[in-house]
């Protein structure tokens, strides 16, 4: 849902010409990266009780244990962190 969420914003809000997703596993996590080079926000925004795709994001991010990093610029794009420490017993 996370990934769903990102890419509707995108589509919606960032009139992004170009978008780079990338998936990584790393030293005991996941982390998806969603980059644009769209119109940007300025990041103040992200604190707008109105912002409910923001909201949802981290939300689901939290239930699962991990964070999302939100960087934005208005005319320099938007990228956005997902973060996810892989359980020990897997």
């Amino acid at each position: 849902m996370i990934f769903e969420a990102s890419l509707d914003n995108v589509y919606k809000h960032s009139c992004a010409s170009k978008v780079i997703v990338s998936l990584e596993q790393k030293m005991g996590y996941v982390q998806l990266m969603i980059e644009d080079d769209g119109v940007g926000f300025e990041e103040s925004k992200l604190n707008d009780k109105n912002a409910l795709g923001i909201l949802g994001m981290k939300e689901r991010a939290h239930i699962i244990g991990g964070q999302v990093e939100i960087s934005s610029q208005p005319n320099n794009g938007t990228t956005i962190i997902t973060t996810v420490q892989i359980p020990q017993n897997v």
